[in-house]
């Protein structure tokens, strides 16, 4: 006996150390003893829930634990890459030189074409010369004006400094100015306020915009005169040019009171934190979907919280570093603008998944598994077998077999196509007068209608009401621009002293905008591949060249241009001059701000405000959407441990819907609001945040009803009990619901069902067991047998 354990021990140490072949014995030709049983296939079904292998090692050594990669924390990782940037930005010049201009010849070109003008500019020039603040960027000397300006590596760490330097102290001299409206406390905040302190807040807050304003008037003048030179201006139409440039900040209809970066990074802000807070429930309910356990939910919830939080964070920072370093090329383009807004929501959404521990792309089954493996996910011990569709203990809800979803990628490229081709095939009919005239005999009636209820066609001020602001401009010491007013409104002026000033929008056209909006939303994503193609074309192709305009045409056009100016800007010049309380020096301000920033072109956008917030939300929605897709179908992935591919497709192309839904609600409502409340939202940025977080509540909220998702944390229970109301609806509702589910392939919740398992696996010897040192006592047990 002793000589049979002695060989099978050299047996079995031979048979571990040999490489498995092709050539190997059969399992059946070894001895069968209780120490080879493991190599043998059991006959009966397994159960790895019935089974432990905790704490064997067959191997001679004790089990070790798993080691974690060392992985570099993303958090820290991005700290260091914008403290590196800052550390190069402040080694990098500061600042460029712009150029030496004339003063002389700016005031003489002010003198002919602008008086308005000419006192603001020397007393700009002059507050330049003699502050302090601004000693690197502006040189007087004599006639010569030196300028320089401040380089992107420069811009870019004024930017990354901002929240914690400047930020702070403008809050500061903000907090004592709102404390002066009250009454009692006036007389301490304008003591408070006179300080050196103060003074030089509110100097260097302002330091960006003056120096902005001035090199944007020499440029104006330099752009200006080199058009009249080549013939492209006339005299005329360079005077025209200056005036309606000079008063457009006045049309508090379209542009904001505000620098743009400052806008749009706090806009990034008020706008996150209603989808953080929706979609950290979403991520709750999906989780109660697929396995009812609350810890767990309430974990993902919380995830999705602080990567959303995190986003917010990033992408309000990155915002402010990048338009305020890119800001001049940013304002004066729209597609500068939504490019930007897409980059930056690209990057964020990218660094706040990382940060948190998400996946930026779809996983694989493998992946999946190996990924619950790695972080002891309880689904690591759900089977690959295990059927995910609907629970066999339940009736299924459809018997009929699941339908093809009309939301894939095939049928997307037939539908642009036929899109295209209707839309060349119209085109080229409505060039056949016969057709073209049918297509108007239908339009006609819709727009005479819409132009009835929108439009004041004629639009009109009573010539005391006009005399009166025109006094008040003058009083003020603002001779020129109340003459250039005078002037414009002559040409208007009625036999009764009535002043035409043409068509204007009606107050209630933002609400009739809004009840169209549904359809205008629909037939512009119908056409889109259309517009995208022929808009394409259009730029291939050749433009044709326009006849040379007569002299009387050109008076004509300018005549129209400075009645429209007129029209926009009096009235708001009007209320300023009529407010209660108001002093001689706060409405002179107010002038000649408004006047003055009409020329800064680097930091004040000349896309209205309102126009801008769609632009960036479409911008952020396009990068927004793939991460969104990806978060749910990861997260059915990993539930499912990588088994229920279908119901991660499905709950991918849920998610497309449901961003296309929000999409179409949010342009609505910021139509609405933006429209509704336009001079609000430009007036201030808290006015822009009230109305900005108002409208984004509304759309997340409008969002999820329309595709039938909760908007509130829900049980599994309670949300099958969701979507069996929706089953039972009648009529549209019934209709509605069930195109949302034929549109992505939506299956029941019930499909979704993942049977709890025991997370703690069975334990039948916690000490582990080493075979190799108890190989005397195995040889024992051998020889008493």
């Amino acid at each position: 006996m002793k000589l049979e354990a002695t060989q099978f021990y050299s047996e079995h140490k031979r048979h571990l150390k040999e490489p498995v072949s092709k050539k190997s014995l059969p399992l059946s030709s070894y001895p069968m003893t209780q120490f080879n049983n493991r190599y043998l296939e059991r006959p009966l079904k397994r159960n790895s829930d019935d089974l432990s292998f905790k704490g064997l090692s067959f191997m001679g050594a004790e089990e070790q634990p798993k080691k974690k990669k060392k992985t570099i924390n993303p958090t820290m990782a991005m700290l260091g890459v914008v403290a590196a940037i800052g550390l190069v930005s402040r080694l990098a010049p500061g600042y460029k030189k712009v150029g030496t201009f004339k003063i002389s010849e700016l005031n003489e070109f002010l003198g002919k074409y602008d008086k308005s003008l000419k006192g603001m500019s020397d007393e700009l020039i002059d507050n330049l010369k003699n502050s302090k603040i601004a000693r690197k960027m502006v040189q007087v000397n004599g006639d010569e004006l030196t300028l320089h300006k401040k380089t992107i590596p420069q811009l870019i760490w004024d930017g990354l400094k901002y929240p914690f330097t400047t930020l702070p102290a403008d809050m500061l001299n903000g907090a004592v100015e709102l404390l002066g409206k009250i009454k009692p406390l006036k007389n301490w905040s304008d003591n408070v306020l006179a300080k050196p302190m103060f003074k030089n807040i509110r100097q260097r807050s302002k330091l960006d915009a003056k120096v902005n304003a001035l090199h944007g008037l020499l440029e104006t003048k330099d752009q200006l005169l080199g058009k009249l030179a080549k013939g492209d201006l006339t005299e005329a139409q360079v005077s025209s040019e200056m005036f309606q440039r000079s008063v457009k900040m006045f049309d508090t209809m379209k542009y904001g009171a505000y620098d743009t970066k400052h806008e749009r990074a706090l806009n990034r802000l008020v706008s996150g934190l209603p989808p953080a807070i929706f979609l950290a429930t979403d991520a709750y309910n999906l989780s109660r979907m697929m396995d009812d356990d609350s810890e767990k939910a309430e974990k993902e919830k919380k995830t999705r919280f602080r990567q959303e939080v995190t986003r917010i964070l990033s992408s309000g920072y990155l915002t402010l570093v990048t338009l305020g370093a890119l800001n001049k090329y940013i304002n004066n383009s729209k597609l500068g603008i939504m490019l930007m807004t897409g980059g930056t929501v690209l990057v964020t959404e990218a660094f706040s998944r990382i940060a948190n521990g998400k996946h930026l792309t779809r996983l694989t089954p493998e992946e999946a598994r190996r990924i619950n493996e790695e972080n002891d996910a309880p689904e690591k011990n759900i089977k690959p077998d295990m059927s995910f569709k609907a629970n066999p203990e339940t009736k299924p809800v459809d018997k009929a077999p699941q339908q093809k979803p009309l939301l894939t990628f095939d049928t997307i490229m037939k539908a642009s196509a036929v899109v295209i081709g209707a839309g060349y095939a119209i085109k080229g009919l409505r060039k056949l007068p016969a057709v073209n005239k049918m297509f108007n005999i239908v339009q006609e009636p819709f727009q005479k209608l819409y132009k009835k209820l929108t439009v004041m066609p004629d639009y009109s001020i009573g010539e005391n009401k006009f005399n009166q602001i025109i006094d008040v401009l003058k009083e003020n010491g603002f001779d020129d621009l109340a003459v250039k007013y005078a002037k414009i409104a002559e040409s208007v002026k009625d036999s009764n002293g009535v002043i035409h000033l043409g068509a204007k929008d009606k107050k209630i056209k933002p609400l009739v905008n809004f009840v169209i909006a549904p359809f205008k939303f629909a037939y512009n994503t119908v056409t889109l591949p259309f517009r995208l193609v022929d808009k394409a074309v259009k730029m291939v192709l050749p433009k044709a060249k326009s006849a040379p305009k007569t002299a009387e045409e050109i008076a004509k056009e300018i005549s129209k241009k400075d009645v429209e100016v007129l029209a926009k800007t009096i009235e708001n010049i009007g209320k300023k001059a009529a407010k209660e309380g108001i002093t001689p020096k706060e409405f002179q301000s107010y002038v000649k701000d408004n006047i003055l920033k009409a020329f800064n072109v680097t930091t004040m956008s000349n896309v209205s405000n309102a126009e801008l917030s769609n632009l960036a939300k479409t911008a952020a929605t396009a990068a927004t959407l793939w991460f969104l897709m990806t978060d749910n179908y990861n997260m059915v992935m990993l539930k499912s441990n990588g088994n229920d591919v279908e119901g991660a497709e499905t709950k991918f192309k849920e998610r497309f819907v449901q961003e296309g839904s929000r999409l179409f609600y949010q342009t609505l409502l910021i139509d609405l609001f933006n429209s509704t409340f336009r001079s609000q939202y430009n007036a201030s940025l808290g006015g822009m945040s009230w109305i900005t977080l108002t409208n984004t509540t509304l759309g997340e909220i409008l969002t999820r009803k329309s595709v039938g998702m909760p908007v509130t944390p829900h049980t599994r229970a309670e949300l099958e009990d969701i979507e069996k109301k929706q089953d039972e609806a009648t009529g549209f509702v019934k209709g509605y619901y069930d195109f949302m589910r034929r549109l992505t392939g939506k299956r029941s919740i019930k499909s979704y069902h993942v049977e709890k398992k025991d997370d703690t696996p069975v334990v039948r010897n916690e000490k582990p067991i080493n075979f190799t040192q108890s190989r005397p006592v195995f040889a024992e047990m051998t020889l008493k047998k």
